[in-house]
C-alpha cells in the first residue's frame, strides 16, 4: 500500500498562511505519513524568502521534532540556485514557471507563440535539475492581461491551452528529459494535472512521480486523493514514487 504523502505547500515565509507547526497539525488529521514544506525562494517574487527566512525557516523544520517526518523544501524557477551556506540543508527543490524569462506579447490567453515560449522554459527547466518538475499543466502563467477570472475559469483555460498546443511529441520530450534527468514529475492534486494521458506516457519512460497538494491555506494540506487515486488506477509502483526511490518512505 502507498503511503499518504504531500510534498509541496507553503507557508508564511512566502504567499501562504500559517506556520509550521500549522501544517504538521493539519497533516496528521488527513493521515500523512510524510509532509515537506516548500515556500518559494530563488525567484523574482514579491512573496518569495531571502536566504535569512530560509535559514529561519530551517530551523523550525529541521530543529524541532514531529510526529511525522517533515522535508524542507523550496519552489523555485529555472535559475533558482541555493546560496553556499544552505547548500546541503534543503532536502527537496521543487522547480516550476510561474512566468516566462522572457515576456512574449500575447493576443488572448491561446497565443500559440506564447504557449510555444512556455514549452520551450518547461524543457529548460529541466535541463536545471533539481527533484520535481512542479505543475506542468497547472498553475500556469496564463496571459490574462486585465481579464478578470475566478479559480475555476483559469483551470478551465488551462485545460484548453493544454488540449490545444501541449502535442503528444512534446510530451514525450518532457518525459524522456524528466526520466533522463531524474526529475520527479508532479501529480499536482490542486489542478489535477496533468492529464492521464500525460501521466501515462511519463509512466512508460520510467519517470518517478511526486504527490502535491500545492497548499496555501492550511486547510488544503492533504487534500491528495485525486494524486492517490491516480496512481492506485494506473497502478504505479513504489519504485517510481519520489518518497521510495529518496528512502523517505518505506
Amino acid at each position: 500500500m502507498v503511503g499518504r504523502f504531500d510534498l509541496h505547500m507553503h507557508t508564511r515565509f512566502s504567499d501562504g498562511q500559517g506556520e509550521v507547526h500549522d501544517k504538521v497539525e493539519k497533516a496528521l488529521d488527513m493521515g500523512l505519513d510524510l509532509m515537506a514544506i516548500t515556500d518559494h525562494f530563488g525567484e523574482p517574487l514579491n512573496y518569495r524568502m531571502n536566504p535569512g527566512q530560509l535559514q529561519e525557516l530551517y530551523t523550525f523544520v529541521k530543529e524541532q521534532s514531529y510526529p511525522i517526518p517533515v522535508l524542507l523544501g523550496i519552489e523555485t524557477g529555472i535559475e533558482g540556485t541555493l546560496p553556499p551556506e544552505l547548500q546541503g540543508k534543503v532536502d527537496l527543490m521543487i522547480r516550476s514557471i510561474h512566468y516566462l524569462r522572457k515576456p512574449v506579447p500575447a493576443k488572448s490567453p491561446f497565443d500559440p507563440l506564447y504557449w510555444e515560449a512556455y514549452k520551450e522554459e518547461v524543457l529548460a527547466l529541466l535541463r536545471a535539475g533539481g527533484d520535481v518538475l512542479g505543475h506542468v499543466e497547472g498553475y500556469m502563467p496564463l496571459p490574462l492581461g486585465d481579464l478578470k477570472t475566478t479559480f475555476k475559469e483559469r483551470r478551465a483555460i488551462e485545460r484548453e491551452v493544454a488540449n490545444r498546443f501541449f502535442t503528444t511529441n512534446w510530451q514525450a520530450q518532457v518525459a524522456r528529459l524528466a526520466a533522463a534527468r531524474e526529475v520527479a514529475v508532479e501529480l499536482h492534486a490542486a489542478t489535477k494535472t496533468p492529464r492521464l494521458d500525460f501521466i501515462r506516457l511519463c509512466q512508460k519512460e520510467g519517470c518517478v512521480f511526486s504527490v502535491g497538494s500545492d497548499a496555501h491555506e492550511t486547510e488544503s494540506v492533504g487534500h491528495i486523493d485525486w494524486a492517490l487515486d491516480v496512481i492506485e488506477e494506473l497502478e504505479i509502483p513504489k519504485r517510481q514514487l519520489l518518497p521510495y526511490v529518496k528512502g523517505w518512505l518505506k
